[in-house]
């Protein structure tokens, strides 16, 4: 008779990491570090978080680059439309 191998099976690996849900959980634990440490007293705590949520978003700033495109392309559309217009008038 044919004896044929098993199939090994199906394993997926994750290929997508949400880097949203990735950095939320790293502040959580960071958190929960600060809110364990005994020997912080809790304004120090709400000073420390206060500080860390401010530090976390004062860094997420526009890309000046992605800026720059915005207005490039608003202008080529504004200077497409202008030559359109002067069309249809003449």
């Amino acid at each position: 008779m044919n004896h044929r191998a098993k199939p090994r099976g199906f394993r997926l690996e994750t290929r997508y990491t949400d880097e949203r849900k990735e950095r939320l959980r790293l502040m959580e634990k960071r958190a929960k570090q600060i809110i364990a440490d005994p020997s912080i007293t809790r304004d120090e705590r709400k000073d420390a978080l206060s500080r860390a949520w401010q530090s976390r978003r004062s860094t997420e700033s526009v890309d000046p680059k992605r800026n720059l495109r915005l207005v490039l392309v608003l202008l080529t559309l504004i200077g497409i439309t202008v030559l359109a217009l002067e069309y249809i008038a003449a």
